[in-house]
Formats: structure tokens, sequence, C-alpha cells
């Protein structure tokens, strides 16, 4: 079984667990703003900004005080390269390189746990731990492709070099605020970073630098994802009663 078809097996048995034991649970969706950084990352060292969206199940208890919780989502993440100042060697001109993207469109599973605590008025304040298993569905480097066969050479990102599974951990914390006794909403910050790498490249020697003509190589590069996000969302309880 790949690993992607492990970390599914994991959310189904999750899902088929609150099935199973009848017991009350919430669910729903949530999304927003994802700021991506690639840690170890010598071109993509700056912040780009995405989105995010999540479907997420949790258990629920009648004091609702600490819940289990697991998580599918896609996130984009990733660095930006800002306008850099150069030189053409092929026609000697002055240039400003635009603001690059190094996207990667991950498929992510969350499972971890929360604690909350009464705020009043119908809101809750809580925070959140879980490990996260991410798998790269697509990326962004294959745009520099063109790149490198306009100028003969591998001097930019090569897409064959992103490392399709990752994990991490995710935490951070939010409010959790009631509508009904039925309907809520979230509001939630998270920080999520990966221990694995999501870009590996090996050492490469003699390759042609398209700025100045020269020869030059690359030490082993490697970078490594780390996201904030802020999301809002949508809470929707089922709740089991028993009668007697």
């Amino acid at each position: 079984m790949t690993r992607l078809g492990i970390m599914t097996a994991f959310l189904l048995a999750f899902l088929s667990l609150q099935a199973g034991f009848s017991q009350s649970f919430a669910f729903g969706l949530k999304g927003g703003l994802t700021m991506g950084l690639q840690q170890g990352s010598s071109i993509a060292n700056n912040p780009m900004f995405r989105y995010h969206g999540v479907g997420y199940i949790e258990t629920a208890s009648e004091e609702n005080e600490s819940a289990l919780y697991a998580q599918l989502g896609y996130h984009v993440k990733g660095g930006a390269q800002r306008g850099a100042i150069g030189r053409s060697f092929f026609d000697n001109r002055i240039y400003r390189l635009r603001d690059r993207g190094f996207e990667y469109g991950n498929l992510s599973l969350g499972l971890g746990a929360k604690m909350k605590k009464d705020f009043g008025l119908n809101l809750k304040t809580y925070y959140h731990f879980g490990v996260r298993f991410d798998y790269t569905i697509n990326s962004h480097l294959v745009v520099y492709e063109e790149l490198n066969l306009r100028y003969n050479t591998l001097y930019f990102p090569l897409d064959e070099f992103v490392q399709k599974f990752n994990y991490g951990v995710s935490v951070g914390g939010g409010f959790e605020f009631a509508f009904t006794d039925l309907i809520g909403g979230i509001l939630e910050l998270t920080v999520s970073p990966d221990f694995s790498r999501q870009y590996l490249q090996p050492a490469l020697g003699g390759i042609t630098n398209p700025f100045t003509g020269q020869r030059t190589g690359f030490t082993e590069s490697e970078a490594r994802n780390l996201a904030v996000e802020i999301s809002l969302g949508i809470r929707f309880l089922r709740k089991v009663v028993y009668i007697d």
C-alpha cells in the first residue's frame, strides 16, 4: 500500500469509528490564507501568500472540553523570490526579474487533539496539536522547464527533485463560537512546519549561468515548508441523544 493509501485508510478508519459507536461528533469546512515559507532555500527565501481549504471531523462530548480530530485538505505551500536586478549575458541588457512563486499543491491529512476552555458568550478558546502527512499532487516548478530549455541549462529548479511525500506537525489555536445548538463557526491560526524536505537537489556541476554565461556548480540544495495559516470555517454538530 502506498503512503497516500495509508493516509486515506487512517481517515476512513476515524470516520468508521464515529459511525460505528454512534457517538456525537462535529464536522465542517474551513479555509483561508496561507503564508508559505521555504526554510533552507537560497532562492525562495521570501513569504508567498496563497490559500487552503480543509474538511474536518472531530469528537464531541457533552462537556466539549477536548476533542480528537481528523482533517483532509488542499494547501498551496512554498516560497517566493522577489524581483532582483541583473544583466543578461545574451543581450547585455539590465533587467529586473519579476516576482516568482515556487508553489507546491499538497494534499494534507492531519490527526490530533484539541483542548478547549469557555470564554463566555457562547464562545470557546482552544489550542490544538497534531501530526500531518502531505502528498504533493502538483508543482509550479514545471514552468521553469521552459527557461532551462531556452538557455540550455539546469540553472533553474527542476520538478524531478520535488519530494512527493512529506510529514510534520501542526500547532495553533483559535475560537469556536455557536450560532445555534447545532451550528457554529471557527476562527483559527495554525503553524505547520515540515520535518522532511519538499525539495532535494543533489550537487550539480558544469551548469551554465544564463545571466553571466559562466560555468558554475551547485552544492546540494534543499528546502522545507513552513506554513502559517488563518482559517475561517463552519462547524456542524451531530448530537446523539439516548432515550431510556
